[in-house]
């Protein structure tokens, strides 16, 4: 059965920044969980991961952060055209803002749990 730990746990146990342990939670290299606000991470998996990869990054490693980096800049380029859009008609009945036109434009994006 899996020991869930913090972000900020895991980050200060293991001595990795936590920006790291969400990266590599992005590409997918252990479970992670969302309960009551609280992100959290398998720790079996996290040691294995960090044991598995102590050495060297794997060409496989540097595929999946490509892979992640080229999502996470369409992404971006979605935000850049969606806030252009929003400028353009943010005085149109029901929209108050930027942020609530984007967040309108956007909400079928993301599933948060």
């Amino acid at each position: 059965m899996p020991k869930w730990i913090s972000v900020e746990e895991a980050a200060a146990k293991y001595g990795i920044n936590k920006e790291v342990i969400w990266l590599w939670a992005d590409m997918k290299r252990f479970p992670m969980s969302y309960e009551k606000g609280i992100t959290t991470v398998d720790e079996e998996s996290l040691i294995g991961f960090l044991h598995q990869n102590k050495d060297r990054a794997t060409a496989e490693y540097i595929d999946t952060l490509e892979d992640l980096c080229i999502g996470k800049t369409k992404i971006c380029i979605l935000y850049a055209d969606d806030f252009q859009r929003c400028v353009q008609v943010q005085h149109r009945p029901g929209i108050s803002s930027c942020k609530q036109w984007i967040l309108s434009a956007t909400k079928d994006l993301y599933t948060w749990s």
